[in-house]
């Protein structure tokens, strides 16, 4: 697995955030079948956390973005959520037949 990059911002319990989202990311990454672990290592280099976003998480130029809003929550369980959200788009998109807002939430 290439690990991908976490940049940190200005952001909450920046270390305890990191560690929780790199374990997510590589569980995930673990469960995933070859075919999608592959496609992950190829569609996504980095997860930034707390850079100003026009919305509050979105997958853009193969990263991934959380907000700062999200993060100041302190909700693992949505931050996990939304994670895997943004991770199903590149992942998903175009796998199933169906849109890929769609096919991330199966993620």
């Amino acid at each position: 697995m290439t690990m991908v990059k976490i940049e940190a911002m200005y952001v909450p319990w920046k270390e305890e955030l990191t560690k929780f989202i790199e374990d997510l990311v590589r569980r995930l990454y673990d469960h995933l079948p070859s075919k999608f672990s592959r496609k992950m290592d190829k569609k996504i280099e980095g997860i930034v956390l707390g850079e100003l976003c026009k919305s509050e998480y979105n997958y853009h130029k193969r990263k991934v973005y959380l907000s700062r809003k999200l993060l100041y929550e302190r909700d693992p369980k949505k931050i996990a959520e939304v994670l895997f959200h943004e991770i199903g788009h590149p992942l998903l998109n175009d796998e199933f037949g169906i849109d890929d807002q769609i096919s991330a939430d199966f993620l």
